[in-house]
């Protein structure tokens, strides 16, 4: 999708959001992890949720 697509997409959008843009390279690797990704997707490999979210070694839960 284009900028200008999404743009427009945005201006029609009934959901209230808050834009984050990827500034200085931020966003560089992105491509990359989209590829890695597919490819996973494209293996039959569909992983869970769970994998993408932090492990920090306790629980802030006592």
């Amino acid at each position: 999708m284009t900028v200008e697509a999404w743009q427009q997409t945005l201006e029609t959008w009934q959901t209230p959001y808050q834009l984050v843009k990827a500034e200085n390279g931020l966003g560089a690797t992105v491509v990359s992890v989209l590829e890695i990704a597919e490819s996973q997707w494209q293996q039959g490999k569909y992983p869970n949720w769970i994998d993408a979210v932090p492990f920090y070694g306790q629980s802030p839960v006592s």
